[in-house]
């Protein structure tokens, strides 16, 4: 999945690796109207992942949560979180707010008000 900001709209256009549209959002972003937004990585996600772990209420689901982080990733380390429902529903607050801000910096960095 490819995602796109539109410069003239802000708008955000999502096209699939092979779809049609996707070479026009190509032209499009090579003639400076799109900016392709960044994907996340495995590193940027687990570096979140550690960084809200510290904060956890129930220390046991921390323990077992940075465990499945280093063996599986952070999908593994959401799903260790179910044991914790207050740990559950304050990661995915967290996750929402630290990849806002990352956009709003990343907004800054390709010359778009965010």
């Amino acid at each position: 999945m490819n995602h796109f900001l539109d410069r003239e709209t802000g708008e955000v256009e999502a096209h699939l690796n092979g779809a049609p549209e996707l070479r026009a959002a190509l032209d499009l972003e090579r003639a400076g109207r799109y900016v392709r937004i960044p994907k996340s990585t495995p590193e940027v996600d687990s570096a979140r992942a550690r960084d809200f772990a510290v904060g956890m209420e129930s220390a046991e689901v921390r323990r077992k949560a940075l465990a499945a982080l280093e063996a599986e990733g952070v999908n593994a380390f959401r799903e260790a979180l179910i044991e914790s429902p207050n740990d559950e529903h304050a990661w995915f607050v967290f996750r929402d707010r630290r990849v806002r801000d990352e956009l709003k910096v990343w907004l800054k960095t390709v010359n778009v008000a965010g």
